[in-house]
């Protein structure tokens, strides 16, 4: 019979074993003494691994064109089991089972399965498997894997020389090589910075996690070597040196002056003229420079130094050169010269020397090349021999000059001739007039000339001539005279056959033939009773002071002379105004005006005492004139004033009742009811030195110690002794010149004002008829 099933024992596999088989088999009929044995079939690799849990996919990261080691992208699902499930893995071959295979080829993510067949021959299949490819530069991912030989690469920058070149994400290189030239980020470098760096070297062999930082070298800007850049006030303001290098903003502006106007000139370097101005480097001493100097005019004589000396200079400042005026020589006496006669003669100082010279005072050289001198003898006599002039000069062509001991040459004399023609009648010209005409000699010719008498080229380059006629007469066309001449502006001469030109004489305007003729005053003194003149017989004669308050009326009497009788209270002080208005019968009225002057008192004349002045303020020589012989108690004059005119380029400076025309760029302007004023005439006209900034567009004036600031486009004052002043009136920028207001500035330094209606003395007076401005440095 067969065993009992439930006798057998209960067989259970061990692990790694399945399916319990009994030899024989259960059923078996046993006739004899009979062993079961019990035993199992061991289980496959691939079912050993599935009991252990199984396998899960592993995702692979290698760079393009790598090999792919598809082992590494399986792996034990449980992490206990992962010894075991190794060793099955380790002789098992992975393959990919993907349709189709996937392959490094190409850069990017492939999911796909991989197929593992163990050595027994069973197999498994992985599925979800991810294949990552990459090429050397790309961007670091953040929840993706990356090849084994991967190293991590950053960026950074030097902020204060790089420019912020935004996100740069970190980026993956495969271990020794370079990062890719183009995965670095564009590096500019900041303002002030060149030449882009990166550290460590673009063309590093990345073998480990590496930082690029990239840096820039501060750029340094080659400055000028000059230490002295001049120029003149017409010039730009330099911003670069000879070596065309830039100026240093530290360098400082130092002004060089000639004074007075025309007694001088200044030298730096290659500038000249009577202001120089130069760029300087600070700390740099004048004294040290050769190539600063100056030099007198004709007539002038330099000063022992500059004021103040040249010195280090370490902010800005005026150097000035103040020249006075050497005395003239007098004119000596020049006899007429015929034709025949042999030598030129005349008569001057004793001792003293004669020159024969041009026009402008310059030598003539004889036929030995010497200049042609004589001395005047103990008689007071003199002569040169006319053979010692050049062969091309006649006598009536050269001019003379004396030099007496000690003092500069006089003005040139012209030698005059004995047989000079006559003086032609010129008659007015108006300005419709289409000829100038006048009468002369018969025959002889009339030449347009200058005031020299040298002739006037018309418009075809030749002399402008004509002849008199038969009658006496002669004309000469407007319109043959040069584009800048009009006919008032030239003189005309005549030369008689045989004769040498007459003296010129100078074409006059026509007078309107319903003004009434100009009134002549005769000097007024201080203090005078009695004003006096010339005029028109019988016509209507009016006195008035500068304020329009009539002195005195009369007529002219028969003989052309008029007089007026001051009343007490009236009498005329010196620097008055007297008017004298003419009117002739059915005319317009016309006027002539006179200072007052100064009446002196007889006795010796005391040394001036001249008040003193700060030493930066330009000074001027003062010429006393005494008229005839003086006694104890004589005054000298010294007076000084300006006269600037509203919307006129012109302005006077009166010294000593003596007035001489200046001309300005720009004209003064009247904003706010104030007078402005070109700060260099502001700066004359009170006595102070001016400096101005462009680059902070300051204006500093020095005057007495005191220092007054303006910023044009503040209207406030700012003083050195720390007070703040309001101005009624900025400053203004008219064509590239800085006006300011005259009297905020003046009554800084303690100047008055007023107007000439007030009837008190001010130092600075408004005529609002005749909108004019008076600066009074001296009454």
């Amino acid at each position: 019979t067969a065993v009992p099933a439930e006798k057998f024992p209960n067989a259970e596999a061990q692990d790694g074993y399945k399916t319990v088989t009994w030899t024989p088999a259960k059923e078996t009929v046993v006739n004899e003494d009979q062993e079961f044995k019990a035993s199992a079939t061991k289980n496959t690799k691939a079912e050993e691994v599935t009991a252990l849990g199984g396998l899960k996919p592993v995702d692979i990261a290698v760079w393009k064109g790598d090999a792919i080691t598809w082992a590494n992208g399986v792996a034990a699902k449980e992490e206990a089991k992962k010894d075991q499930i190794a060793a099955l893995l380790a002789a098992a071959t992975v393959t990919d089972k993907t349709d189709p295979a996937r392959t490094s080829d190409a850069k990017g993510e492939f999911e796909g399965t991989l197929l593992v067949t163990f050595e027994d021959q069973s197999t498994l299949e992985v599925e979800n498997q991810m294949l990552y490819v990459y090429e050397s530069g790309d961007t670091k991912p953040t929840d993706k894997p990356v090849p084994s030989d991967a190293a991590t690469v950053t960026f950074t920058r030097d902020e204060a020389s790089i420019k912020d070149w935004g996100q740069v994400s970190p980026i993956i290189v495969k271990k020794g090589t370079a990062v890719p030239a183009e995965k670095f980020p564009n590096a500019e470098a900041q303002d002030g910075y060149k030449t882009v760096t990166w550290t460590p070297a673009k063309e590093t062999v990345v073998n480990e996690d590496q930082e690029f930082k990239a840096s820039a070298t501060k750029q340094t800007i080659e400055e000028t070597e000059d230490v002295i850049i001049p120029y003149l006030p017409t010039d730009p303001i330099p911003t670069k040196g000879s070596d065309d290098k830039p100026i240093p903003s530290d360098y400082i502006t130092v002004t060089f002056k000639a004074l007075p106007e025309g007694a001088g000139k200044v030298n730096v370097k290659d500038k000249s003229g009577e202001t120089v101005l130069a760029r300087v480097k600070p700390g740099t001493n004048l004294a040290d420079y050769t190539t600063i100097s100056y030099s007198a005019n004709p007539g002038w004589t330099a000063p022992a130094s500059w004021d103040p000396a040249l010195k280090v200079v370490i902010s800005n400042e005026t150097f000035t050169a103040t020249f006075t005026k050497n005395e003239k020589s007098t004119v000596p006496t020049v006899n007429p010269v015929g034709k025949d006669d042999e030598n030129i003669t005349g008569e001057g100082t004793k001792g003293s020397t004669i020159t024969v010279v041009d026009d402008k005072g310059q030598p003539i050289e004889g036929k030995d090349g010497q200049p042609i001198t004589t001395t005047v003898d103990d008689g007071g006599k003199w002569e040169i021999p006319v053979d010692k002039l050049p062969d091309d000069k006649k006598p009536t062509d050269v001019y003379v000059n004396q030099t007496e001991d000690g003092k500069d040459p006089s003005d040139p004399v012209k030698v005059p001739s004995k047989e000079q023609s006559a003086v032609p009648t010129v008659n007015p010209v108006g300005k419709d007039d289409e000829n100038i005409t006048g009468e002369g000699t018969k025959g002889s010719t009339i030449t347009v000339v200058d005031d020299k008498g040298q002739p006037i080229e018309g418009k075809d380059g030749q002399p402008i001539a004509t002849t008199v006629d038969d009658g006496g007469k002669w004309e000469i066309p407007v319109d043959k005279l040069p584009d800048d001449k009009k006919p008032t502006d030239v003189y005309v001469n005549q030369t008689e056959d045989g004769k040498d030109p007459s003296d010129p004489v100078k074409v006059e305007a026509k007078v309107d033939d319903n003004n009434s003729a100009t009134p002549a005053i005769n000097d007024v003194i201080e203090g005078d009773k009695v004003i006096t003149g010339k005029g028109e017989p019988g016509a209507d004669i009016v006195v008035t002071d500068d304020n329009g308050n009539i002195i005195g009326e009369t007529k002219v009497n028969d003989d052309g002379t008029w007089s007026v009788i001051v009343p007490d209270g009236k009498e005329p002080k010196a620097g008055d105004v007297i008017r004298a208005t003419q009117t002739e019968e059915g005319k317009t009225p016309t006027s002539a005006t006179t200072v007052v002057k100064e009446r002196y008192t007889p006795g010796e004349v005391d040394e001036p005492i001249i008040r003193g002045r700060d030493h930066k303020t330009p000074t001027y020589p003062v010429y006393t004139v005494v008229p005839g012989k003086t006694g104890q108690g004589s005054t000298v004059i010294d007076k000084l004033w300006y006269i600037f005119h509203i919307d006129e380029y012109d302005y006077q400076e009166v010294r000593n009742y003596k007035s001489t025309d200046h001309k300005m760029d720009v004209t003064p302007v009247i904003r706010n009811d104030r007078t402005m004023l070109p700060l260099r005439y502001v700066a004359e006209a009170i006595g102070a030195d001016v400096n101005w900034d462009a680059k902070t567009r300051t204006a500093t004036f020095t005057k007495d110690g005191l220092t007054a600031v303006i910023q044009i486009d503040s209207d406030e004052i700012v003083l050195s002794n720390g007070k703040t002043i309001k101005m009624d009136a900025k400053p203004l920028n008219i064509n590239d010149r800085i006006l300011v207001p005259v009297t905020n500035v003046a009554n800084v330094f303690g100047l008055t004002n007023g107007n000439t209606l007030d009837g008190v003395d001010q130092d600075i007076e408004w005529d609002g008829e005749a909108r004019t401005a008076t600066i009074y440095i001296r009454r």
